[in-house]
């Protein structure tokens, strides 16, 4: 991790328009971490049926470098509150 250069609210802009903006984002050339911080809030699917976790997933999906391993940590007080993406 000490390789590691983080950054605060990456945003980008998903296939279909949406603008996402990740609150944490990590990188080295081994590891890109993903944390969603809903400490006051619920997941936001902004107008449609998917979620930004699932965004985010499909983000880091397309633009890792070849090798790179994806942790994405979805963070809540609410024990009923779930990430929309389940894929892993």
């Amino acid at each position: 991790l000490d390789t590691m250069r983080f950054e605060t609210e990456r945003t980008f802009n998903t296939s279909d328009r949406k603008k996402r903006s990740i609150d944490l984002y990590g990188e080295n050339d081994e590891l890109v971490l993903v944390i969603e911080n809903k400490g006051k809030a619920m997941e936001n699917m902004n107008g449609t049926d998917v979620g930004q976790t699932k965004d985010y997933r499909d983000y880091v999906e397309e633009h890792r470098k070849s090798g790179q391993k994806v942790i994405c940590l979805f963070i809540t007080p609410d024990p009923k509150q779930k990430p929309y993406d389940k894929s892993r």
